[in-house]
Parts: C-alpha cells; sequence; structure tokens
C-alpha cells in the first residue's frame, strides 16, 4: 500500500508539471506561469557536478520501478491512451501571402520612348489577420481548441490530479486561447529601373525589406486568460515585462534581406496619338535572400530535429525520486519546459517561417498593358499578366494519421521485455503528436492571374491614378520524394487557391522645372475581400528620376 501511495504521490506531481508547461504552451502575456529560477538552477547543478568530480556518492533511497509497474500506471492510472489518439494540429500549411512584385503599388511600368528612370518606393505593407485557412484567422482553425481534441483530454488528466483547480470546463477554457492571430508586416525600399529604346522596354525591380509574422492577442483576449479561474489558481510567476520578452523569442519570427527580383521584358508594337497596346514577358527570379534572422524574435528553421525527450523516462524519474532527490524532480520540470517551447517553436517555425520571395521558385508569363486617353487629362490603363511557377523541393510538415489498430496492444503485460517496447511506443507516439513531420517534397505552386484596371487623370505637373485590382492562385500540388505519403494527412499540408480583390491609387508630382527630372508621389493599396491569403493594406511613397 505504502509502495502505492508514492506512485500516485508522483503522478500528482508529474500531472502538475504537465499543467504548468501546458499553459505557458497557449498563453500570451500571462501573468501566472511558474518557471525554475535559472540562477538556482545552475546552482545545484554545478553543486552536483562538484561532489561527482570529488568522488562523492550522494546517498539515494529512490525504489526502481519496473517498466510493466511504469506502462500500467501510464495507461491506466493516468490515461494517456486516449491522449495520444487525439490529433493536436488540424493543419499543417504555411499560411501564403501575395508577393511583393505582384502588389498594384508596383506594378506601374516604363513605355514613354528612349527614356531611363530610377525609382524608390519606402513602402510598409501590414496583414493584420493571415488566414490560416482558406477563410478563419484564428488559431482554433488550426490547432485543435474545440471539443473531443488533444488538450481537452490533457485537462482532464490535470483535473484527476490537481482538484484544487475545481472542475475544470475545456468548453469554458480553450476559447480563450481560440481567438489568437497571426499578423504579418513587410517595410523596406522597392527598388525599380527601367529602360526604353525604340519601342523596346526593360524594367528590372529588387525589394529590399524586414519582414515579420506574429501571434497577436488583444488586450481584452489577455485580461480574460489571466482572469479565468483554471490560469488564475496557477503558482505566480515572473512579471508580464519578462513573459513577453520570454515568448516574444518563440511567438515571433523576423527577417531582413532581399526579396525576388522581377524583370520585364515588353515591345510596344501600336501606339497612337489616344492609344496605345504593350505586351512582353514578365520573370520573376528566386534571388530572396535572408541576410539577417531574429532580429526582433527568433530565428526559425523548419528542420528543426525533434528535441531528445522521453516521457516514460520523464515519469519513471519523478516517480523514483519524488520525496528522495530533489534535483531530479527540478531537472524533469526542466526538460518539461524545454519540450513546451520546443512545440511552441515547431508551430512557429510552420506558420512564421516563410520566404521573402516565391520559396525559390522561378516565374515567368505573358504581360499586357493597354491605354486609352479620351483627352490630355482623363483616361484608363489596364494591365493583365499570368505566371506560371516551376515546381521545386521545399520542407514541409504533415500530420501522421492516427491509426487505431497500432494501440492494440499487451498493455497489461507483465514480461519485462514486452513493457519496454510499450514504454518505447508510447515515447514515439507522443513525440509525433507535438511535432508534425518534416519532409523534403517537391512542390508545384498554382498558377498566378493579375489584373487590374484604373481611371487616370494627368495634369502638366501632376499624373494620378485609381483603380480595381484582382489577383488569383491556383491550389498547389505536392509529390512525395521518398517516404510513402499514405501515412500523413496530406490535403492538410496543401495551401488552397487564393485571390484578393483590392483598389490602388497612386498620385505623382513633377516639380515646376524638373518635370523631365524629378518626381515625388504617394501610393497604396487596401484589400476589401479575400481567401486564404487575408486582407493586406501598402503605403508607399515614389522617388523617381528621369534621364
Amino acid at each position: 500500500m505504502k509502495f502505492k501511495k508514492m506512485y500516485l504521490r508522483a503522478l500528482a506531481a508529474l500531472a502538475f508539471v504537465g499543467s504548468i508547461n501546458s499553459c505557458l504552451l497557449y498563453t500570451t502575456g500571462n501573468n501566472d506561469i511558474d518557471m525554475v529560477d535559472p540562477a538556482e538552477l545552475e546552482a545545484m547543478l554545478a553543486q552536483e557536478q562538484m561532489l561527482k568530480e570529488q568522488g562523492i556518492q550522494q546517498e539515494s533511497t529512490a525504489t526502481k520501478v519496473p517498466d510493466s509497474i511504469l506502462v500500467n500506471i501510464l495507461v491506466n492510472e493516468v490515461g494517456i491512451v486516449p491522449l495520444l489518439q487525439k490529433q493536436l494540429y488540424s493543419r499543417s500549411n504555411t499560411p501564403p501571402t501575395r508577393n511583393l512584385n505582384d502588389l498594384p503599388t508596383f506594378n506601374t511600368v516604363c513605355t514613354e520612348n528612349n527614356c531611363f528612370t530610377i525609382n524608390i518606393f519606402p513602402f510598409y505593407n501590414q496583414t493584420s489577420q493571415v488566414l490560416f485557412t482558406k477563410d478563419s484567422p484564428f488559431l482554433n482553425s488550426y490547432v485543435h481548441l474545440g471539443s473531443n481534441n488533444f488538450i481537452e483530454e490533457l485537462i482532464k488528466i490535470i483535473q484527476r490530479y490537481r482538484p484544487e483547480l475545481g472542475e475544470l470546463k475545456p468548453q469554458e477554457i480553450l476559447p480563450l486561447f481560440a481567438a489568437a492571430k497571426l499578423q504579418e508586416r513587410k517595410t523596406g525600399l522597392y527598388f525599380r529601373t527601367c529602360a526604353t529604346y525604340n519601342d523596346f522596354t526593360l524594367q528590372i525591380s529588387l525589394p529590399l525589406y524586414y519582414l515579420e509574422r506574429n501571434f497577436f492577442l488583444t488586450q481584452k483576449e489577455i485580461n480574460r486568460i489571466k482572469l479565468s479561474p483554471f490560469i488564475a489558481q496557477l503558482s505566480a510567476g515572473p512579471s508580464d515585462d519578462e513573459v513577453k520578452e520570454l515568448l516574444t523569442r518563440h511567438l515571433v519570427g523576423d527577417k531582413f534581406g532581399l526579396g525576388d527580383m522581377r524583370i520585364h521584358a515588353l515591345y510596344t508594337p501600336y501606339r497612337s496619338e489616344n492609344c496605345r497596346l504593350t505586351g512582353g514577358g514578365i520573370f520573376t527570379f528566386p534571388t530572396a535572400n535572408a541576410f539577417k534572422e531574429g532580429l526582433v524574435g527568433g530565428a526559425f528553421c523548419k528542420k528543426t530535429a525533434i528535441p531528445q525527450f522521453s516521457l516514460s523516462t520523464a515519469a519513471r524519474t519523478v516517480l523514483e525520486n519524488l520525496g528522495v532527490d530533489e534535483e531530479q524532480i527540478i531537472k524533469v520540470t526542466r526538460q518539461f519546459t524545454d519540450l513546451s517551447f520546443a512545440i511552441l517553436d515547431r508551430l512557429t517555425a510552420n506558420v512564421a517561417e516563410i520566404s521573402l520571395g516565391n520559396e525559390s521558385h522561378f516565374a515567368f508569363g505573358p504581360f499586357i498593358e493597354s491605354e486609352y486617353n479620351y483627352n490630355d487629362t482623363y483616361g484608363i490603363l489596364s494591365q493583365f499578366s499570368a505566371q506560371y511557377l516551376v515546381e521545386g523541393k521545399e520542407p514541409r510538415y504533415f500530420i501522421r494519421k492516427i491509426i487505431p489498430a497500432e494501440f492494440n496492444r499487451d498493455f497489461d503485460s507483465t514480461d519485462e521485455t514486452v513493457a519496454a517496447a510499450n514504454l518505447a511506443f508510447l515515447d514515439r507516439k507522443a513525440l509525433e503528436l507535438a511535432f508534425p513531420a518534416v519532409k523534403d517534397v517537391n512542390v508545384k505552386p498554382g498558377a498566378i492571374i493579375d489584373f487590374n484596371i484604373a481611371a487616370t487623370y494627368t495634369l502638366p505637373y501632376l499624373k494620378a491614378a485609381l483603380g480595381y485590382d484582382f489577383w488569383w492562385q491556383g491550389k498547389e500540388k505536392i509529390e512525395f520524394l521518398h517516404q510513402p505519403k499514405e501515412q500523413f494527412l496530406v490535403h492538410k499540408a496543401l495551401n488552397d487557391s487564393a485571390y484578393q480583390h483590392k483598389i490602388f491609387g497612386r498620385i505623382d508630382a513633377f516639380l515646376p522645372g524638373c518635370e523631365e527630372i524629378f518626381a515625388i508621389g504617394l501610393r497604396g493599396d487596401v484589400t476589401f475581400a479575400s481567401q486564404t491569403v487575408g486582407k493586406d493594406f501598402t503605403l508607399a511613397l515614389n522617388f523617381q528620376w528621369n534621364y
């Protein structure tokens, strides 16, 4: 009986550790997080190392737990199997974004004969709510936060061993985190140079900018989380500022560098007093390259290795050392904390780690521009382009299928060899659940179609335009290079077809006496309807030199 009571006490401690770290995983701005003091931990570990070097062995009265008993506790007491049969993720695609070169703010081309121009556009672009799916900007569409899911099963386990928290109701707790959103910001300089000669036009564009993606909760949503009974009754921890600084490294992904180079090679076969028709090709070269990552947040990589963590080893350490060797308990606490941040990093890497361009895909296609002027002041300008993106290799995350037959094992066996295999199985399933598999696959991006039309207004020292833009990209396809795809939920890793409807405008002024030399302007665009890519806006200045 004493042996049994010791196990139950250890289970309560293990569930307590799990509850602390599960809350850390889903709380932004939370002031109720219990963490180990790093200085205290380092001092304890240093003392332990000194004793080992001096050959002094600390007395241990830990009781060794057989594998068969450990399996029985994890399966029958804790109830780990139903937990491992629930999916944590509902999707594993990386939410896409529209390439800067495709924005109508930067869609003008130079067609005046025998001229050379240089443009510099300082710009700012923001998507306040990146879409995780076709139409949802909320985290609960990407991670299971509804009923009958992984987190609900975890709360049941926590509730079983932490009765002081009262009756936990997942349907009340989970919506607190379901409203978390993903934001995106781009800011920098967009460079463009254009040369025309005898109706031929060559235009080269290249952006240099800072890109950031971060999870976001409003202050009202943060306050609701902090005041919820489940969070409020956990042990007090670091201050808001400390938590914010800590989570910024795990919730924000940012980088600075070059985007893709866009080249227009055009020819104007028809030009009259009122009309013009220009056509040719556009080519997007994958020159995107990050000079620096993690300027404000963290630097994430999709191919980060899964941490060396064993659920059964952690449980065994707690069971064998509770009340005997508190240093071992602290080590387990640190392991759970590191695991929590590793899980959070994997999530952030998947949704926030994106390229500064088209993910290394070369693109090409036709481009047509037509212009009709009713008189010297009013006119209509329209553009049409289509792009084919060449397939290429990318690292992608995939959710593994839950196969119930795999859990038809003899968990009640007293054979220690069978029990050891069962523990290895539980360890593997726990990591597979928390960390979607990363695989190099052949990605075929969908084709892109872009059309815009604008009313133009021209005066001797002023040019303005106001128009509508439509952008569409088809659904992508994925081909596995090596590993069979049958074990993965491939459709949940695919980005659906996307579109945007925008209103855009621009105004450029030429300084009196310098109309052939220098111009300054303001331009921008805003999305009023979209699917898959979210609603963004762009503001930019235009500095133009004519030679």
